[in-house]
């Protein structure tokens, strides 16, 4: 027999009245009474937060037919007595062997010399007590996260943070959970109608509980080809963080399965802008980065789902540029004693320093951004800022990710000088690169309120200033072009506006008028 399973603490807890009755002296530990009395009980199988009476059976269908048939008490008898020698592992939801060991596959060659006889024993002997994860769930975050299903664990009320979501947590729309792989091939299924995240890579946290994504450097890439599977929640797949797409440029891709474009996102390594969608003909929706050789994502049955300019709708960056429409990355650079002090603790972001001091300092520009959908940006502040209506990210130049097409968006200016962006192209050093960026062409068109020459305010379109047509329509003056309204300014017919910055010659490139 071996008793390794057995938490002593935890028997306590579920059964109070054993405690009493070694305090009276009946037995000298919960062990001895479970050793005398509870084996050979079937009700009395709750001796490990890792072991689940009806999951060993389910698992196990010839134990349960001896417990059936009466041959043995109970499934953890039979555990005890034979099934932890014959290596028996599937004990429990809160323990994989396959996972514990594609987590720590170091393990993997104490078990082929006999050291233990399973993963399972390693964790029963040390890895419980190392706090090393046995499945897929990220049980510390979750427990992290909510301190209600913290105490119940602690209480003996759920076996562990994982049995709370299977039974409970999976169903309750607020609960949010992440399930994870490993350095090696995983197939990783989310699960519960919250928000539930879903990544192939194994995770951790640090010392001030922050998540740690733990990528292997040493992996072959190719031989890491993981499969994540959406469910019946908000997924998120996250593919990257800030520093970087989780696998190389030759790494096999990642299969996406189940995925829900109206309500999932995947978040990719690094900026939007550094990938784009791919079609081979095929059923599937393939992602790669941008001047990569291979594929990094295949989304199964998504070559219909709906796109949008220059990549997915869903597709969402890992690095923060903008929180709400605050250009955060525009400021920061910027300004770089704001980030010093971001970085330093002083501010948790370059929104908090703008709030609290820049908006009135006249020194201070910043960037107001939109979405893909239909916007209300609204700039504050009494220095220069850029207000752009439609989705863009900032690093060093602007990166525009939609242009305006189907989006009916409102820019509201503030104190100081705002200069509303309509078009742009990217330029290289010196040399302007053949991308120009024009907005609201065909269906879509912006608003702005506030507009005020007095104070330096501005709009920036491309080309020549003979493209456009700018003519008062009620109250308001619009801008268009070939007959196609590209931004109205509310109240603003009488305004009567000049060329600010002229196009450099010789290539259509940005001007401004106020």
């Amino acid at each position: 027999m071996n008793f390794e399973i057995f938490d002593e603490n935890y028997y306590l807890i579920q059964y109070p009245w054993v405690k009493t009755a070694i305090e009276s002296g009946q037995f000298t530990s919960g062990l001895d009474h479970f050793q005398k009395i509870g084996m050979g009980q079937q009700k009395l199988t709750e001796v490990s937060r890792y072991f689940d009476e009806s999951y060993y059976l389910a698992n196990n269908p010839d134990v349960a037919n001896g417990v059936a048939g009466g041959l043995i008490p109970s499934g953890l008898s039979h555990f005890i007595q034979f099934g932890y020698e014959e290596g028996r592992t599937n004990i429990s939801p809160s323990y994989s062997e396959d996972y514990y060991l594609k987590r720590y596959p170091d393990l993997v060659a104490f078990i082929q010399n006999s050291t233990f006889k399973s993963g399972l024993q390693h964790f029963l002997q040390f890895g419980q007590t190392e706090n090393r994860l046995a499945t897929h769930f990220f049980e510390p975050e979750y427990l992290q996260k909510n301190p209600d299903v913290n105490l119940a664990v602690a209480q003996g009320n759920f076996k562990t943070g994982f049995d709370h979501y299977l039974k409970v947590g999976q169903f309750e729309p607020s609960r949010s959970a992440i399930f994870m792989g490993t350095n090696g091939t995983d197939t990783v299924q989310g699960l519960g109608v919250g928000t539930v995240e879903i990544t192939g890579i194994p995770l951790s946290l640090d010392g001030t509980g922050k998540r740690v994504y733990e990528r292997d450097k040493n992996q072959n890439p190719v031989d890491q080809q993981d499969t994540l599977i959406g469910g019946l929640g908000s997924d998120q797949f996250i593919l990257g963080d800030e520093g970087s797409s989780f696998k190389s440029w030759f790494s096999s891709p990642t299969t996406i399965i189940n995925l829900d474009p109206t309500q999932d996102t995947i978040q990719l390594g690094g900026l939007i802008s550094s990938h784009t969608q791919w079609d081979d003909g095929s059923a599937d929706l393939l992602i790669r980065e941008r001047f990569a050789p291979t594929v990094e994502v295949v989304i199964k049955d998504g070559a219909d789902f709906p796109t949008n300019y220059p990549i997915v709708e869903w597709i969402k960056s890992s690095i923060v540029t903008t929180i709400g429409d605050f250009g955060e990355s525009f400021y920061l650079h910027r300004n770089p004693d704001v980030l010093v002090a971001v970085e330093a603790g002083a501010f948790s972001t370059g929104l908090e320093h703008y709030q609290k001091f820049g908006q009135f300092e006249p020194s201070r520009s910043t960037a107001f951004m939109g979405t893909q959908g239909n916007d209300t940006v609204t700039a504050f502040g009494v220095g220069e800022k850029d207000i752009i209506g439609v989705l863009t990210e900032y690093t060093y130049a602007y990166r525009y990710l939609s242009n305006g097409e189907n989006e009916f968006d409102t820019l509201i200016g503030s104190e100081g000088a705002d200069n509303f962006i309509f078009a742009d192209f990217y330029i290289v050093g010196k040399i302007p690169i053949n991308t120009i960026f024009e907005f609201y062409l065909g269906l879509g068109e912006a608003t702005i309120r506030n507009f005020n020459q007095s104070q330096g305010d501005t709009i920036q379109l491309i080309g020549q200033l003979e493209d456009y047509q700018i003519s008062p329509v009620g109250k308001d003056l619009v801008i268009s072009k070939n007959g196609d309204t590209i931004v109205r300014l509310e109240a603003g017919a009488d305004l009567n506006l000049q060329v600010i910055q002229p196009p450099s010659v010789g290539y259509r490139s940005p001007f401004t008028l106020g």
